[in-house]
């Protein structure tokens, strides 16, 4: 920590020589840049012997005599510039002298090729624009193009994201990325003739997930409110006033557990569509993702797991099984068995499933088993989840974990659903959306006796919703994507916080000082 201090004092005596010679860097408002490192670098040859005026951050310095040389990157690309003492200013040798790695900079001059060959922006004046007070020495330690030392700890670069986007250009790629995919989806909606929306962060009742919620008070009405935990409910009333088609691509919050999967604050995209069923959203889904692959990656083929050389074709279209039919053949439980809980339990002892579980790297406990439905997804996880690895559609999922999913009537005790699947991860859940209110009200009690029961994540009964479909909702689509985990698998992130700007994290605890009698 001494070391730390040192340093920023140095650096802070450097800042004040400088505001002593009559520049200080943080009163500069703008710096005008005609093009940037990768263009200059991309067109140098009709570029070199013309003036050209840059900016970025200094990431490597050295001085020799009277002369030196210092890259500048704004980001994207970086490009070496030359100084020499002769063709500076006193003040602005002085200032050169005084810079340091992690510095901003503003400089004019002209393109030319050193002796060695590197394209470069022979310096005839420049000006500070800020002043980096931390140790960044790290950027000029590189060879053959890679940083030979960056911040590795997770941790700290989570916390620390600003240093991370400029010392790790895998976590730079992956979070731009990330944000060229957002924009890519809205303009598939957008293109497809959807409206986009905003419904209300804060709710009396935040429903259209199971999972439990974030509560905050609200000081104008005295009253608690919580934080949504989906999109749905709003979405379709606004499909109850007869408007066809919308999105929204928002924040929700969910008070559970953190993983390499799970983030209690998240990005969701929700798409609903009237007139249109179960088949139609799968062909929403298909064309989504093909289209950002397009446009983000310029292919339908993504490789985002290079080490394995596996590669993922959006152009093709995604397989689909029916979620009863893979448990059958997976673990022998058919789907006869698994008519009531009792028939599925006695099933699962016969086929030894328990040890099956262990052998696939999961755990069931037949005994602490209680809801078909439960049971049911649970053997989902365990068997089915990891061999999804192509892009994949599960149909037919229970009616007592798909509390808003029309029924299926042609298969009594399920309903009209679909979860998408992709290197074994869930990417998008999808319903023929239920519009008989009364059959609605029915799954809301369902769900208000787990709750009594102790289920704190069950759904609650929310009649403003209920009355919107009394009103009339027609027949509808709908489905939602986690954008994260759209973005992690495109960029090939094992973690969910690599495509996160700034994960929630625990707060670092700092111990007080023992005070001494």
């Amino acid at each position: 920590m001494s070391e730390e201090l040192s340093l920023r004092e140095v650096r802070l005596g450097k800042l004040a020589r400088m505001r002593e010679l009559g520049v200080d860097p943080y009163k500069v408002e703008r710096y005008d840049r005609d093009r940037s490192a990768q263009q200059m670098l991309d067109r140098f040859d009709s570029l070199e012997g013309q003036n050209t005026q840059f900016a970025g951050r200094v990431v490597s310095y050295r001085l020799m005599g009277k002369a030196g040389f210092a890259h500048i990157s704004d980001g994207d690309g970086k490009i070496q510039a030359y100084f020499r003492k002769d063709d500076l200013t006193e003040t602005e040798w002085e200032l050169y002298n005084l810079l340091d790695i992690g510095d901003h900079v503003g400089l004019t001059g002209e393109l030319f090729r050193t002796k060695t060959g590197e394209k470069s922006i022979h310096v005839r004046s420049f000006t500070p624009l800020s002043k980096c007070l931390h140790d960044y020495s790290f950027l000029a330690k590189e060879k053959d193009g890679e940083l030979l030392y960056a911040p590795s700890d997770p941790d700290q670069r989570y916390r620390n994201r600003h240093t991370d986007l400029v010392a790790n250009p895998v976590a730079r790629r992956a979070l731009l990325d990330r944000a060229r995919i957002v924009s890519a989806v809205r303009r598939y909606f957008d293109n497809a003739g959807y409206l986009e929306v905003e419904t209300p962060l804060l709710q009396l009742e935040a429903g259209g997930a199971s999972a439990r919620p974030f509560i905050t008070h609200y000081n104008a009405y005295e009253m608690d409110v919580k934080l949504r935990i989906s999109l749905e409910l709003y979405l379709k009333r606004i499909l109850c006033g007869d408007v066809p088609k919308v999105y929204e691509i928002g924040r929700v919050f969910r008070n559970e557990g953190v993983s390499n999967r799970h983030n209690p604050e998240f990005t969701l995209l929700e798409f609903y569509e009237a007139y249109v069923n179960l088949e139609d959203m799968m062909t929403r889904v298909e064309e989504c993702f093909l289209f950002v692959a397009k446009s983000v990656f310029g292919s339908p083929v993504v490789n985002p797991l290079s080490e394995d050389g596996r590669v993922l074709d959006f152009g093709k279209p995604w397989k689909r099984v029916d979620l009863l039919a893979e448990i059958e053949r997976h673990t022998g439980i058919t789907s006869e068995d698994l008519k009531s809980l009792e028939g599925a339990l006695a099933a699962a002892r016969r086929e030894g499933v328990e040890a099956k579980a262990v052998a696939a790297g999961g755990f069931i406990n037949l005994a602490k088993e209680d809801n078909l439905g439960g049971f049911i997804e649970k053997l989902l996880e365990v068997f089915i989840e990891p061999t999804l690895q192509e892009p994949t559609f599960v149909v037919g999922y229970p009616i007592e974990t798909s509390p808003l999913a029309k029924k299926d009537f042609d298969r009594p005790g399920f309903t009209r659903r679909f979860e998408g699947y992709v290197l074994g991860r869930e990417v998008c859940n999808a319903f023929s959306e239920i519009n008989d209110p009364i059959d609605q009200r029915e799954r809301f009690e369902q769900q208000l006796t787990k709750r009594e029961s102790g289920d704190d994540e069950a759904h609650p009964m929310d009649e403003e919703f209920l009355h919107a479909l009394e009103c009339g909702m027609p027949p509808t689509g709908g489905c939602g994507i986690g954008i994260d985990r759209m973005a992690m698998l495109l960029t090939g992130a094992d973690a969910i916080r690599e495509v996160l700007f700034f994960p929630t994290m625990r707060p670092v605890r700092v111990e007080e000082p023992e005070v001494s009698a």
